[in-house]
């Protein structure tokens, strides 16, 4: 048992091909989510062909001298994960229904038949989970006053996506993370933001007053 966990030890390196055929790759390896949206971690994975893999699972801690968890037991993840990989060479991986606590960095790992056929690879996938917040600026706005409005988060959602943005739950017809405006009267309101294909998901509102 001993021989066989200095082995597995030895196997957790660097996510790239090698070590006689032993290899895990994330592509890419930071993402960037929105909170309560879903994220897929894509991963392949390589081992020799003599091998047979029997177990796949994803985790996030390993405490010395024992084999990681699955996280798919885990009790914060169990009915929000799902392994969408397969024993060949596909590991991807999804999280649904994000938390802000989910931000850590994750890695995949497989077990083969062969007494010394564990394999995990580095560096992992790094998920940062962000809220939205729209900010204004200035603070306090005078009609023919330039106002920006910024839909802010505290990483780059991975893939860059569109944004809808909302005046009193009418949507307007800019999609871009920052707007420029010239304020006038018609201008005052509520103002929110959500990512394009989660607005079900909105930033809380922030009201543009004191125009006349």
């Amino acid at each position: 048992m001993l021989f066989k966990t200095i082995l597995v030890i030895l196997l957790y390196v660097s996510g790239v091909l090698g070590q006689n055929g032993w290899g895990v790759t994330y592509a890419p390896e930071t993402i960037c989510g929105l909170k309560g949206s879903s994220v897929d971690m894509h991963c392949t994975y390589s081992y020799p062909t003599s091998y047979s893999v029997w177990e796949t699972f994803w985790f996030i801690h390993w405490e010395a001298n024992q084999e990681p968890d699955d996280l798919s037991l885990d009790p914060e993840y169990s009915d929000r994960v799902e392994y969408h990989g397969n024993r060949n060479n596909d590991c991807t991986f999804r999280i649904k229904q994000l938390r802000e606590s989910d931000s850590k960095t994750y890695h995949f790992r497989f077990l083969t038949y062969n007494a010394d056929g564990g394999y995990s690879g580095k560096p992992g996938v790094t998920l940062d989970v962000t809220a939205l917040q729209v900010i204004m600026y200035p603070g306090t706005v005078t009609e023919g006053q330039s106002v920006t409005l910024t839909c802010s988060t505290s990483c780059t959602l991975t893939g860059r996506p569109a944004f809808t943005w909302y005046r009193d739950g009418s949507p307007l017809s800019f999609t871009t993370q920052t707007h420029q405006l010239t304020a006038s009267s018609e201008d005052g309101g509520r103002y929110s933001c959500a990512v394009k294909g989660y607005e079900d998901l909105p930033s809380p509102v922030v009201v543009l007053t004191g125009l006349s």
